[in-house]
């Protein structure tokens, strides 16, 4: 289904990865729609 197309990722955000601490709580708070990705 996703090499298909069928499924699409809600991303919200990307972040740098020292900002980890800031995804959790952004997590926590429900302040998201959809998944934060960390950027080495």
């Amino acid at each position: 289904m996703v090499e298909a197309g069928d499924l699409m990722p809600v991303i919200d955000r990307t972040l740098p990865l020292d900002q980890a601490e800031a995804a959790h709580r952004l997590l926590a708070e429900r302040s998201v729609v959809g998944r934060i990705v960390l950027i080495p």
